[in-house]
């Protein structure tokens, strides 16, 4: 689990990122996701509810399923922008 400096220095170099980024939107398989959060493809799917509740986009594609990056940039800086764990279950 990334800690709340890693998450900034992580925000910090997708916000540079995203400046000089003038490429298409990229696709993210879930082993890429889960390797950026520090978690398994397991925890991954434990918690995957959560993270489209907080905005992550997953696109199918036949029978995979990706996820749009720029998506999964916007949840991690929510997260630290809201100091939300991400991995505590959602209140109902």
């Amino acid at each position: 689990m990334l800690t709340k400096v890693e998450l900034e220095q992580l925000q910090a170099s997708i916000d540079g990122a995203i400046q000089r980024s003038k490429q298409p939107e990229r696709l993210l398989s879930i082993d890429e996701v889960a390797r950026r959060l520090d978690i398994s493809k397991g925890q991954y799917f434990k918690h995957r509810l959560d993270f489209t509740a907080l905005g992550l986009q997953e696109v199918k594609k036949g029978t995979s399923v990706s996820v749009r990056e720029s998506s999964l940039d916007q949840l991690i800086r929510k997260a630290v922008e809201r100091q939300i764990d991400l991995f505590k279950p959602m209140a109902s």
